[in-house]
């Protein structure tokens, strides 16, 4: 059993007008790259996820897990982000009148090349949450959440999840990775990214300490932080 994603795009009379299905397009053969389930009642193993609520079988494999769609401006496309296969993709949309093919795929061992300044031994997002994209001098600029699932579980110590922007060159097919910040604390779960309206970043790291605890940090384009918002709860 395999649970997936479907995005149904709703006129203002509330009838639907456009419908794109994930088993249409993607490869249901390119399994969840940690082999995360859906439970009814999961077991406390992070391999397991209480995700199951609409159910034709109390365990099925989470392929994609999405949870974040945005809007593409400049060509009137979809921005899909899948945790479970380390992915952010573009979904040919074009306000409703597109095919529905995938544009591209961004992320380990999709369509883009990485250019990574700081060689990082692991560059890439993943498990990520929230996708946003910005018009910027030389293209696209794309932000999101690298929880860093698969990376901290390749290197567990000292492992922090990220606040990530990237700037893509759509027609080359490069990424380059302009801003790779530690947030000084690991979210397995959770968390967000957002351009703010005075050019900053907000990265949240929702899920820390067991879920006890969360921060969302506002950092300038070259890192710094600028503002820590603090709860003792965990939060998108």
């Amino acid at each position: 059993d395999i649970l997936g994603d479907t995005i149904i795009d709703l006129d203002q009379n509330f009838q639907v007008s456009w419908v794109w299905d994930a088993f249409n397009y993607m490869d249901i053969n390119r399994t969840a790259t940690l082999g995360e389930t859906c439970n009814v009642k999961a077991p406390p193993s992070p391999a397991h996820e209480i995700c199951s609520w609409i159910k034709l079988a109390p365990v099925a494999n989470d392929w994609l897990h999405g949870n974040a769609l945005a809007y593409s401006p400049t060509d009137h496309d979809l921005l899909i982000s899948f945790r479970h296969q380390d992915w952010m993709i573009k979904v040919d949309y074009r306000d409703g009148s597109g095919t529905g093919n995938i544009v591209w795929k961004l992320g380990k061992d999709g369509d883009f090349s990485l250019v990574d300044p700081s060689n990082n031994p692991y560059p890439w997002f993943s498990h990520q949450h929230g996708v946003e994209n910005d018009v910027g001098t030389m293209g696209d600029v794309l932000l999101t959440f690298d929880d860093g699932n698969v990376r901290c579980k390749l290197q567990p110590v000292g492992c922090d999840s990220r606040g990530q922007v990237y700037q893509l060159d759509e027609t080359n097919r490069v990424a380059t990775l302009t801003l790779n910040s530690d947030l000084g604390g690991f979210s397995w779960g959770y968390g967000w990214a957002q351009l703010l309206s005075n050019g900053n970043y907000t990265f949240t790291n929702g899920f820390l300490g067991s879920g006890t605890f969360a921060q969302s940090i506002e950092e300038l384009p070259n890192g710094a932080i600028n503002s820590v918002l603090q709860a003792p709860v965990d939060f998108y």
